[in-house]
């Protein structure tokens, strides 16, 4: 914790506990983002495979 903010947290306890609160928000929308991300993968590799676009083995 830097001199600035000891008006504003007053133990470095404190400051903690806020930037884990803070960071909570991120870590979900981070994770939400990913989900989105290979849904879309997976959706994408099943409209490939449905309009016999993939290469298939053993075949």
């Amino acid at each position: 914790m830097m001199d600035g903010d000891a008006g504003i947290f007053p133990s470095d306890e404190d400051y903690q506990a806020w930037l884990e609160v803070r960071m909570t928000p991120d870590e979900t929308e981070q994770m939400e983002q990913m989900a989105f991300y290979w849904q879309g993968r997976a959706d994408c590799y099943a409209y490939l495979k449905k309009w016999g676009l993939l290469a298939r083995r053993n075949e």
